[in-house]
């Protein structure tokens, strides 16, 4: 099967579906959706993002073009099935990740589910390049992953991991947040690095304490607050929705991101009012009102923490930034 049977990379970086169709199928079949978007990051890095929601049962090929080449993979939803050109299938349950090593060109070809909500992210790397980027670093002319066999690591699940590529899923592909999306890329890979060095080196330190089942659950409601930080949630509330205990809850969220779950709330709205503050026409009174806070003098003194100035004063700031440009 050539490269470009099933979907082809254009120069705009997207990749589009090709003419395919696979056997056994009628002109009639739906028409099947390409669910990647490929962005060149540079340094022999290529990011590509799969965040879709399947009509039907489907699947599509992901080229890796040339050989030696690292790929890092990262499920955030439902469970990914993927299988390489030698017909090896591969499962990725919710925020589990995956180190492979391609020595030859061909297809990975990604199944997904009817009605099936899938989040994920490839990061397709050129050996040359990741070795002279690692090896100031490492010290040696080659570094830990770069053993000329067959690699295959299937990482346990990680709410660290999860969070940041949560975040590099958010960011966009135009510059400045590019620069920022290589920061992501480059944190992620250094925090499965250092899970694959550990399951190598027999230490199992960094495991979660929680069940697949409960990450998932947190994954929910972590999705749930960014999507929602309005809302009036509590500790309790969460537990009794998501079937998980408040201990596990707790210690789940300073896992995944370093907060409570009171300080992760908080957080969410500060990042919240600072993007109205920035974007709308709202005044001060509103935006508390907006993200779920109820005392104006409260968020004004959060705020400051924060960004070191008050409400007032980063919105005139940004009210003369518009008018200069």
């Amino acid at each position: 099967m050539k490269t470009n049977e099933l979907f082809s990379a254009s120069a705009q970086g997207i990749f589009r579906a090709s003419n395919y169709m696979p056997k056994n199928k009628t002109a009639d079949a739906p028409k099947k959706e390409n669910p990647f978007t490929l962005i060149p990051m540079g340094k022999g890095i290529t990011l590509v993002k799969c965040d879709f929601k399947s009509v039907f049962n489907q699947h599509s090929g992901l080229p890796i073009e040339g050989g030696n080449k690292y790929l890092f993979i990262f499920n955030l939803q439902d469970k990914l099935q993927i299988s390489n050109g030698d017909n090896e299938k591969i499962g990725l349950a919710t925020v589990q990740n995956l180190i492979m090593y391609k020595t030859r060109e061909q297809i990975l070809k990604f199944s997904f589910q009817k009605n099936g909500n899938y989040k994920a992210c490839v990061f397709v790397l050129d050996v040359l390049h990741f070795e002279s980027n690692i090896k100031d670093f490492v010290g040696i002319q080659q570094g830990p992953l770069l053993e000329k066999g067959k690699l295959m690591y299937k990482g346990f699940p990680n709410l660290k991991i999860s969070d940041y590529v949560a975040k590099l899923m958010m960011c966009d592909k135009k510059f400045p947040e590019n620069l920022i999306s290589l920061g992501y890329i480059n944190i992620v890979m250094g925090l499965l690095l250092n899970q694959y060095m550990d399951s190598k080196n027999g230490n199992e330190k960094s495991r979660s304490c929680l069940r697949g089942w409960e990450i998932t659950e947190l994954q929910k409601i972590t999705e749930q607050i960014r999507k929602n930080p309005e809302q009036n949630y509590t500790v309790k509330s969460l537990a009794r929705q998501s079937g998980v205990s408040i201990p596990k809850l707790q210690e789940g969220f300073k896992e995944m991101h370093g907060h409570t779950i009171s300080n992760f709330i908080r957080e969410v709205r500060l990042l919240k009012a600072e993007e109205l503050l920035k974007n709308s026409d709202l005044n001060i009174s509103e935006i508390v009102y907006t993200v779920g806070l109820c005392s104006r003098s409260y968020f004004s003194r959060i705020f400051k923490m924060k960004y070191k100035c008050t409400p007032t004063d980063y919105q005139r700031q940004q009210f003369s930034i518009a008018v200069t440009a």
